[in-house]
């Protein structure tokens, strides 16, 4: 029993990597939206306003004193006190974050629509790359419709489910993953044999004092 808990705890063992090869490693600065506000010096409208679960989330890419996304987040904040319930904001230094700027790149990508520039703003499943006053009426409709829906879309989460998919079929293929498997299949026929020798051992020693048992009593008679 012993020695089968130890070959389960070998196999695991050397399991465990290919398990976790896969994790989003990747780490990105990013803030919400009083904090964005704060950042650009501009004073919240609804100071009632709050996160929670149920808000559609609105990804923005910016830069620190870009005009068109300080005119974007001023938007919100004025629509903040009848939308802020819809709505919370992840915002994505690009200018001076190089790692947010590779991020939008990607995901940009991802989404098949290039960001030319910034603010390059995400909801639910519509992009708007870039931003103008003409653009209000459409993004007040998509708030409230993203919001309404039973099963929303997140474009960052699918984005790094895809790469992490991705990550996991470019590991299978890879040189150290057949080495692993190698590995463990050469492990588990060494544990095996190693079990059959010891069995078979065992079987003759037992047979030996069977003999000498039958032997000894033979002679005793």
């Amino acid at each position: 029993m012993k020695k089968k808990i130890l070959l389960l705890a070998l196999i695991t063992l050397l399991l465990m990597p290919l398990t976790t090869i896969a994790k989003e490693s990747d780490k990105y600065k990013s803030k919400n939206f009083i904090e964005t506000l704060e950042e650009e010096k501009i004073k919240l409208e609804n100071k009632n306003y709050k996160e929670t679960d149920k808000q559609v989330t609105i990804y923005m890419f910016r830069g620190t004193g870009c005009t068109y996304c300080r005119s974007f987040l001023n938007f919100l904040n004025d629509i903040s006190e009848d939308y802020g319930k819809y709505f919370k904001l992840v915002s994505y230094e690009v200018w001076r974050d190089t790692k947010n700027g590779e991020l939008l790149e990607e995901l940009s990508s991802f989404l098949g629509q290039d960001a030319g520039g910034v603010p390059y703003i995400i909801i639910g499943e519509h992009v708007f790359g870039g931003y103008s006053k003409e653009y209000d009426d459409t993004i007040k409709a998509v708030i409230k419709e993203e919001y309404n829906k039973s099963e929303k879309y997140d474009a960052l989460e699918e984005y790094e489910k895809a790469k992490k998919e991705q990550e996991r079929e470019e590991f299978l293929k890879s040189g150290p993953f057949q080495l692993a498997c190698n590995a463990i299949m050469f492990l588990i026929s060494t544990i095996v044999i190693v079990l059959f020798i010891n069995k078979k051992s065992n079987d003759i020693m037992n047979k030996i004092e069977e003999s000498k048992l039958f032997h000894k009593h033979h002679k005793n008679k």
